[in-house]
């Protein structure tokens, strides 16, 4: 990571500007998945960079239950697919 850190905490990750500035949190839902939260008190915009920065986190904290997701549907096609073919 290039401009951001991140700090594990209780349930989440804060997210730092390599400046200091905490930007927003990321924390996972019911569903298992993370998401980003912005702070509510952040003022102004995010450059492309960094909102690439945020999607990148947000991929690798939620790289297992992605691949889970699509083995799942992608078997469920091919069980498809054979019922057709019998």
């Amino acid at each position: 990571m290039k401009y951001l850190t991140l700090e594990k905490g209780e349930g989440e990750y804060a997210i730092r500007h390599v400046k200091g500035k905490c930007i927003g949190t990321i924390s996972s839902l019911s569903d298992g998945f993370y998401y980003y939260w912005p702070l509510s008190s952040t003022e102004g915009y995010l450059p492309s960079y960094i909102l690439l920065e945020i999607v990148g986190l947000l991929d690798i904290l939620n790289k297992d239950l992605t691949e889970d997701l699509d083995r799942y549907f992608t078997e469920e096609e091919i069980d498809e697919h054979s019922l057709y073919n019998e």
